[in-house]
């Protein structure tokens, strides 16, 4: 429990937002007395402010819930006195993550389906695609040309240049 804390016991610090998670470990440089939370509550809830020191960083975290092991401080940032805690919070991201990167394979497949769905019960999506799927054959082309042309070009200037220099 957070109340249970004393200076340069371990806190674990969780980032989950962002492009990647990551984990702090830092030590506890102080924690408040539990004091009781402005609710009408009994038996009252009760939390400490905690200060951690996380390399040359020092953070406070307020208003912890004293009773907690593990909490998400703000969205995306998990604070933690528990290695163990910490680990299952961890775990659950992991399997989480790969549930989805299973699911992928199967997801597309729906998309591709429902997309051979919707032109049979849209005939105006059909048309859509249709056009989508011939803009697309048409830039391929394109492109296709633009390097044939360039690199005649390339040759054209190659033959000039060659020209120039046998007179």
């Amino acid at each position: 429990m957070f109340s249970a804390l004393r200076e340069n016991n371990p806190i674990y610090l969780l980032y989950k937002g962002g492009k990647k998670p990551e984990l702090r470990i830092g030590t506890v440089v102080g924690v408040t007395s539990p004091v009781p939370k402005n609710t009408m509550q009994y038996p009252p809830e009760t939390e400490v402010n905690i200060t951690a020191r996380f390399e040359d960083e020092q953070v406070p975290f307020e208003h912890v819930g004293s009773n907690l092991s593990i909490c998400e401080y703000k969205p995306g940032v998990i604070i933690s006195e528990s290695r163990e805690a910490m680990a299952t919070e961890v775990e659950g991201m992991l399997r989480a993550s790969r549930l989805v990167l299973d699911s992928v394979e199967y997801h597309q497949c729906v998309a591709d389906t429902c997309e051979e769905m919707l032109k049979t019960l849209n005939p105006r999506f059909a048309k859509e695609k249709e056009n989508d799927e011939r803009l697309d054959t048409m830039d391929k082309k394109i492109d296709a040309l633009t390097k044939g042309f360039d690199d005649m070009m390339s040759l054209v200037k190659a033959m000039s240049t060659k020209q120039r220099k046998e007179q």
